[in-house]
C-alpha cells in the first residue's frame, strides 16, 4: 500500500521521504522556491547511486538462463522506476525556474507516481525474494 506521509523538511539530508513536505511548504510560502535546488542536488546524487548499483548486479557464473532472466528483467524495471523518479527530480528545477500552480501540480503528481510504481516494485521483489527462499 502507497503511503503519501511525508518525512519534515530536512535540508541537511533532503531526501525522497521529505520531499513531499518540501514541496508543500513552498506551495505554502513557508520556504523559498530555492529550496528544491538543494533537493534537486541530493536526488540527483542518490538516483546515480541507486543507477550505479543496479548496473553493478549480476548473476553468478553458474546461474541457469532463467536466473540470468530474472536479473535482467529486475534490473530494467528498476531502471523504469528509477527514470520516473529522475522525472520528480528534473521536474523541481523546471518549477524553481518558472514557478507557478501548474509546475507545482506536476511536481506533485510525477512524485505521487513515482512512489506508487516504487511502492509497486518493491512489492513484487519482496515476492520475487520470498518465492526464491521457500
Amino acid at each position: 500500500m502507497t503511503s503519501y506521509q511525508s518525512a519534515p523538511v530536512d535540508l541537511q539530508n533532503p531526501s525522497f521521504a521529505s520531499l513531499l513536505s518540501a514541496l508543500k511548504e513552498v506551495h505554502e510560502g513557508k520556504h523559498p522556491p530555492e529550496i528544491l535546488l538543494t533537493y534537486q542536488q541530493a536526488l540527483n546524487a542518490e538516483l546515480a547511486e541507486s543507477r550505479t548499483g543496479i548496473e553493478g548486479l549480476q548473476a553468478p557464473p553458474d546461474a541457469d538462463e532463467a536466473t540470468v532472466q530474472a536479473i535482467e528483467d529486475q534490473k530494467r524495471m528498476t531502471d523504469t522506476a528509477l527514470g520516473m523518479c529522475q522525472l520528480v527530480v528534473d521536474s523541481l528545477g523546471e518549477y524553481v525556474v518558472n514557478p507557478s500552480n501548474e509546475k507545482m501540480a506536476q511536481c506533485v503528481d510525477y512524485f505521487l507516481k513515482a512512489q506508487t510504481i516504487m511502492g509497486q516494485l518493491h512489492e513484487y521483489l519482496d515476492g520475487v525474494a520470498a518465492a526464491a527462499n521457500s
